[in-house]
């Protein structure tokens, strides 16, 4: 019946925190065969689009160079500080970008990064990552679903014309959870000073839509892609190299591809466990751009907008 004061009338209920409701929520919804529901247990926890995917690359210039002649308008952030890798930026007007990233091989200290391992595998595609505006919420969240996840990190850098950006960082996905799963990003700084402005691609893109990653156990992710996205009846499908899993969240989707035998999904598979195999554009033209053009990077022009 609840509690009542010395009138016999109900008490209101005490206030949660919102780390006991995320809680709470999703022990709920863990009890439940469904798993979590898509009418978004945290009270508005969601991640809301794509930040941007990594492509490896041996020489940046090169691969700028690849990416240009392919229709891609590159850009360069230039930050203080020393680095254990060169960069170069595709940004699209929906806010999201590819980073076009090369390590310094002969500097110690990036051996000891998270995505090397890829980088000795060769080019292409390692690691992806979404944007919230509560990375607390999301750690917390991650914590109480029982996902393994970095914790909550605040850094930034100082570019050479001297503004700063600063964001916050929980890694869920590679070196942590598994790599079906991304690392998640909040901007503390204006996101313009740290994802510089676009020119427009020759291509027509606008923006990343899905990202499919190539996995032999897409069930191993779903209690974390349906925290991150609030889909927890995903989109199961087949297509020509595999059955497909689709979370999707709002016009953008994240997509578990279980490779079919002897596809270069498999192959890909097989040498570097589960990974970013290929990623969607939207834009003015369609098509599949041919991987070797850009440095081994699986990218499917949608011919859609978001």
């Amino acid at each position: 019946m609840g509690r009542r004061d010395h009138r016999g009338r109900p008490e209101p209920e005490p206030a949660r925190s919102p780390r006991r409701r995320r809680r709470r929520a999703v022990q709920a919804a863990q009890r439940s065969p469904l798993g979590l529901r898509p009418t978004d247990p945290f009270g508005g926890l969601v991640i809301t689009t794509f930040d941007h995917v990594i492509v490896l690359a041996r020489d940046i210039e090169e691969c700028a160079r690849s990416f240009g002649a392919a229709g891609f308008a590159v850009t360069t952030r230039e930050d203080e500080g020393g680095h254990i890798a060169e960069h170069r930026l595709v940004c699209f007007p929906d806010g999201s970008y590819l980073e076009l990233y090369a390590f310094d091989r002969d500097n110690p200290d990036a051996r000891s990064h998270r995505w090397f391992r890829y980088d000795e595998l060769g080019e292409g595609f390692c690691d992806y990552s979404v944007t919230t505006t509560d990375l607390q919420g999301v750690v917390d969240a991650a914590e109480a679903a029982g996902i393994p996840s970095s914790g909550f990190a605040e850094g930034g850098k100082k570019r050479l014309d001297g503004e700063e950006w600063i964001l916050r960082m929980t890694a869920l996905g590679v070196g942590v959870a598994g790599p079906e799963l991304p690392f998640v990003l909040e901007d503390v700084t204006p996101r313009a000073v740290r994802v510089s402005g676009t020119a427009p691609h020759a291509n027509g893109a606008t923006g990343i839509s899905s990202v499919t990653i190539a996995t032999a156990d897409p069930a191993s992710a779903h209690v974390g892609l349906a925290m991150l996205t609030g889909c927890s009846d995903p989109v199961r499908s087949e297509r020509a190299d595999g059955a497909v899993t689709s979370y999707r969240f709002g016009a953008r989707e994240i997509r578990l591809l279980v490779p079919a035998a002897g596809t270069d999904a498999a192959r890909r598979l097989a040498e570097a466990g589960p990974v970013v195999y290929e990623i969607e554009v939207a834009g003015a033209e369609a098509g599949l751009l041919d991987p070797a053009s850009v440095h081994a990077a699986r990218i499917v022009l949608s011919g859609t907008t978001l």
